[in-house]
């Protein structure tokens, strides 16, 4: 009788213990099949660049004919998620799982390829909320920028100067190269202008010799990029 009693006492007390184990739930959706995933929304802008006084500013990327199929194009990098540029710049994201996510823009025309302007912002999407991300800027015409300085040391200030492009570097020296861009100097010597793409880029001013620092040339050849270059150079009388 006591064995049977201790046996009865005995499962007992194991069947109580089993109840107090903690068993792991999967979190289900509504629909009972999948695991409900939280998701925010991402929301930012694309810029586009220009020069303005021998400074690279931006504004939004709006072309002047503006089409919802020439707009701005943004992918989420390693998704399937895309979308398109409003009349104003802007972009959003909705239903994004939680994580770290590459976003990334392109401008009219972009592919994988890096001769197309594209700008890369990484992003933490919270949920249950906008999570507005750095602005993405493309830089849709190469830019050249930098100081000129004389050989002494001094600024290189309130001058003419022009960008243009030749075959070869030795081709600079040339008088009759095709002009791509043209600034005046600011008074620190500061110059900004557009670069060619697949050729080499020259310096002129009349009456000068305008030789990059690092390479003592007049022209140089740069990355076929859609990017924002800096050389400084130095300016000789001639």
């Amino acid at each position: 009788m006591r064995k049977t009693l201790l046996g009865i006492l005995l499962v007992a007390a194991i069947g109580l213990n089993s109840c107090l184990i903690p068993v792991p739930v999967e979190k289900k959706s509504g629909n009972g099949d999948e695991e409900d995933v939280l998701t925010g929304e991402v929301s930012g802008m694309v810029l586009s660049t220009y020069i303005e006084n021998n400074q690279v500013k931006t504004e939004p990327y709006v072309p002047p004919d503006y089409d919802i199929s020439n707009s701005a194009e943004v992918r989420i990098i390693g998704t399937d998620f895309w979308t398109r540029t409003n009349s104003e710049g802007d972009y959003a994201f909705q239903e994004i799982p939680e994580g770290t996510y590459e976003i990334q823009a392109g401008a009219e025309g972009w592919s994988e390829s890096l001769a197309y302007p594209t700008d890369t912002k990484t992003i933490f999407v919270k949920p249950n909320q906008v999570n507005e991300i750095e602005d993405l800027v493309l830089v849709t015409e190469p830019i050249l920028k930098g100081k000129i300085k004389f050989q002494n040391g001094s600024s290189f200030a309130n001058k003419a100067v022009t960008s243009h492009y030749s075959t070869s570097i030795s081709g600079c020296s040339s008088p009759d190269l095709p002009v791509v861009s043209s600034t005046t100097t600011s008074s620190d010597g500061s110059y900004a202008l557009l670069k060619p793409l697949l050729f080499a880029t020259c310096l002129k001013s009349n009456g000068y010799s305008i030789r990059f620092n690092k390479n003592n040339s007049e022209g140089m050849f740069f990355e076929d990029e859609y990017k924002i270059f800096e050389e400084d150079a130095t300016a000789f009388p001639m």
